[in-house]
């Protein structure tokens, strides 16, 4: 079980892989607006061993779904902006500043006041931020798709696969609301002599992943439950996988 402690929540400045922004159009000639966050593009990746006859997913931490977890209450984001007018000193941890409180699509003001800029949250087991998914990663160099598919394996899962070992699947959009990126998924079969490394993600930067084997029937009783940690291109990637290939191992 992972041990999370000191969780709270501050503004974003000078994002690295998340870009919000706001878009203003007109849709059958009424204005709109849009809140919209720019992604990088990425890849995933459907595993099945065919020795061992089970599909290999990866259980990591994501602060995320580990955030959503509090009350609406608690986890009230707050976005600051220091005050032109304030005069307090630099460091002090109490500066005037501006708060606007997300809530749901909209957002709202409230006048200058005196808070701090990080909101602390109260310590929740680190089980609630788990969530089982496809081997996958973002697309954020020149390579091609595959090839970033192929380290993503190896890193992740510690399967060394072939480029041509990979067959694409489909294209599709992740984040319709919120960004509409591009993920492109694959599949590939792999076996145990094709392990060659630990997998668990790269430390360096911060990934600690855990490998996840389901059997076939596993997977289908997997998608019988009410509610499960896990995103939906999960789920997806488990339907394309018994209706295209379930029947070629068992």
């Amino acid at each position: 079980m992972e041990e999370i402690e000191g969780m709270s929540v501050q503004p974003l400045v000078d994002a690295k892989f998340v870009k919000p922004f706001l878009l203003r159009y007109k849709q059958n000639g009424k204005p709109m607006t849009w809140e919209v966050s720019s992604v990088h593009p990425s890849v995933s990746i459907i595993i099945f061993n065919v020795d061992r006859k089970k599909l290999v997913f990866v259980k990591q931490f994501r602060p995320a779904v580990y955030f959503s977890t509090y009350s609406r209450e608690e986890r009230e984001l707050f976005v600051c902006k220091k005050s032109s007018s304030s005069a307090m000193g630099a460091g002090t941890g109490d500066e005037a500043i501006n708060v606007t409180e997300a809530s749901g699509s909209e957002s709202r003001s409230t006048q200058t006041q005196n808070v701090p800029a990080c909101k602390s949250l109260p310590a929740l087991s680190g089980e609630h931020g788990v969530t089982i998914e496809l081997c996958a990663g973002v697309v954020d160099k020149d390579d091609e798709l595959k090839q970033i598919a192929k380290e993503e394996v190896f890193e992740e899962c510690g399967y060394d696969v072939k480029l041509e070992d990979l067959e694409e699947i489909i294209t599709c959009r992740s984040g319709v609301g919120i960004s509409g990126e591009k993920q492109t998924v694959y599949f590939t079969e792999v076996r145990d002599v094709n392990k060659t490394g630990r997998g668990g993600g790269l430390t360096s930067e911060g990934e600690f992943i855990e490998v996840v084997e389901m059997s076939i029937e596993e997977v289908r009783q997997y998608l019988q439950q009410r509610e499960v940690r896990a995103p939906s291109g999960l789920l997806m990637a488990m339907l394309w996988f018994l209706a295209n290939k379930a029947t070629l191992y068992e």
